[in-house]
């Protein structure tokens, strides 16, 4: 069980690459077993500016289904082509807005944070 992190580059240099880039952001979400009693997903992506896609009390704790999770994951809009890549914003957004206990972070719990890029 931990609290895993995502910092997703939405840069237009992975654009052609991003349907490749999500599946296996799925992918390591499947293998974390998402869901109230087991791992808490959050994600934040970053161009030119970092946006906090969803935390990790984005879902409620009573019905947390690794299936909204996934899905949350795949409805991530394809970055644009002219998107520069500022990582700094990404992870300085995934400090400010993912790994507090505000935002659903449990300290009784391991965090992890992987950068995608």
């Amino acid at each position: 069980m931990i609290d895993l992190g995502v910092v997703l580059d939405a840069s237009g240099s992975v654009r052609d690459d991003w349907s490749v880039l999500l599946a296996f952001v799925a992918s390591l979400t499947e293998s974390v077993n998402p869901g109230p009693g087991g791992s808490h997903i959050g994600v934040v992506k970053f161009g030119d500016d970092a946006e906090k896609i969803f935390d990790f009390n984005e879902f409620d704790e009573s019905t947390y289904a690794e299936a909204d999770v996934l899905q949350k994951i795949t409805d991530i809009r394809r970055p644009g082509s002219g998107e520069r890549t500022f990582i700094n914003r990404g992870l300085k957004l995934a400090n400010r807005q993912l790994f507090r206990e505000e935002f659903g972070m449990r300290p009784e719990v391991k965090q992890v944070s992987f950068r995608m890029h």
